[in-house]
């Protein structure tokens, strides 16, 4: 009951992070993996301090390493390191605030607020503006079937 609850509340945000890495199939594969072991340790995940956090560092890290199999990644991962790619595709690309971004990821806001900052530093100009609302990231403000675009009505 308590894992269904955690799938029903982080599901969509994870999904989407992994269809913005992986592609849509791969991504949505990938996250089916990731919560099967989750619940295969979900007792440890509850003794954890954040379970959120915990299922993250599984996705992410699954989706780093799938991704470096397949190819050499975005121009986000080519130019960033992954916790800052990861930071700047929450917020940016994917429009989650902040502090939604932090709470999914365990990590404190200003430490996320930092990760962004460095980022802006080490992208080419214009990459940011080029990333909000871009089609190539599903669910993101502005890409086909997002809340507000045309056609998700």
């Amino acid at each position: 009951m308590e894992f269904s609850a955690f799938c029903a509340l982080h599901h969509d945000q994870y999904l989407r992070y992994a269809q913005a890495r992986l592609g849509t199939r791969t991504g949505a594969a990938l996250l089916a993996a990731c919560l099967h072991e989750l619940a295969r340790l979900w007792p440890e995940v509850l003794r954890s301090p954040s379970a959120p956090a915990f299922g993250w560092r599984l996705l992410a890290s699954a989706a780093g390493i799938l991704r470096a199999e397949r190819t050499a990644g975005s121009a986000l991962y080519q130019h960033l390191p992954a916790t800052l790619a990861d930071a700047v595709l929450l917020c940016h690309g994917l429009g989650l605030s902040v502090p939604e971004a932090a709470a999914l990821t365990g990590i404190d806001e200003c430490v996320l607020t930092g990760r962004l900052r460095l980022a802006r530093r080490g992208l080419p100009a214009g990459t940011l503006d080029a990333l909000a609302g871009s089609a190539d990231v599903p669910g993101a403000p502005g890409a086909p079937g997002s809340p507000g675009s045309p056609g998700s009505r």
